[in-house]
């Protein structure tokens, strides 16, 4: 390792050990799991964390029916609400800070963004009745879900937009997160009778992803050392899961009745979602 690549390496991990200490004056610890809670919102969705530790995700407050994004940036929220948005979702932040997501015009229809220096950029796939931005990476490249009638995933590299339709699967609705290394996880339709799976897109290769029993997979995360977060649904119950090297863990936040992992960073922060036995719905950080 050089200087300056170990030089790099210390301040990203002091960044994110001062992001965890900073994390939210509305945050509480429960062993490893910090829950996150976007000031008087109703609910919070953490859905993506950074290798400096920045976190980003959705909010609602009371009295509205729309979603507010989000970013969390040594323990300070910022709104995320592209001009002329009616509902946002930030859903993907990379090294640099680059932020993607999804808003609703007042047409009812929706569009992908980029956040980039606080410059918005709307996201269209073409010929597409929708478009929602789901993952960056450190160059760029972001990777989605488009509906011309059916529901597709996306890269959308240099300019370029390419479907990603796993062969044999009756669908691939959505490329959810991709690399530094260009490896994309998302969600597949396949099977008889017909269940939803996490996939694998490495090396021009698909591979399946299921929790054994499972009757349904997504995987929403993935880090640069190929560590795969999601959710599955087995027994009614539905449950967070890290894949690291082949093997599943569960990701349950004590308590919880609901949980979902949505990112992954380098340094092996989870982010995410869960439902206390109240119903209201809390994002976390398993550190």
């Amino acid at each position: 390792m050089t200087p300056r690549h170990a030089a790099r390496r210390l301040l990203s991990m002091l960044a994110l050990a001062l992001a965890f200490t900073l994390v939210s004056a509305n945050a509480h610890a429960t062993g490893r799991f910090t829950s996150l809670d976007f000031p008087d919102a109703q609910s919070t969705t953490a859905s993506a964390i950074s290798t400096l530790g920045q976190i980003v995700g959705w909010y609602r407050v009371n009295g509205e029916t729309r979603d507010h994004g989000f970013l969390l940036s040594f323990g300070r929220f910022t709104t995320i609400d592209p001009p002329g948005s009616q509902h946002t979702r930030a859903f993907g932040i990379n090294l640099r800070g680059d932020i993607v997501g999804t808003y609703r015009t007042a047409d009812g229809v929706d569009h992908g963004f980029l956040l980039r220096r606080g410059r918005y950029v709307t996201i269209d796939a073409p010929n597409a009745e929708g478009t929602a931005a789901f993952g960056i990476n450190a160059g760029g490249d972001i990777v989605g879900t488009f509906d011309d009638g059916e529901e597709h995933g996306f890269l959308l590299s240099e300019g370029t937009f390419t479907t990603i339709e796993m062969p044999d699967a009756e669908e691939t609705p959505a490329a959810n997160s991709i690399n530094g290394e260009g490896e994309i996880v998302g969600r597949i339709v396949s099977g008889t009778p017909e269940i939803s799976k996490g996939f694998l897109l490495s090396g021009g290769e698909f591979t399946e992803i299921a929790v054994p029993g499972a009757s349904f997979t997504t995987a929403f995360g993935l880090n640069g050392r190929g560590d795969v977060v999601g959710r599955y649904l087995l027994g009614g119950v539905t449950h967070g899961f890290l894949l690291s090297r082949g093997v599943f863990t569960n990701v349950d936040v004590p308590g919880a009745v609901f949980t979902s992992a949505r990112g992954i960073n380098l340094w092996g922060a989870i982010v995410g979602e869960y439902r206390d036995a109240a119903g209201r719905v809390h994002g976390f950080v398993k550190h």
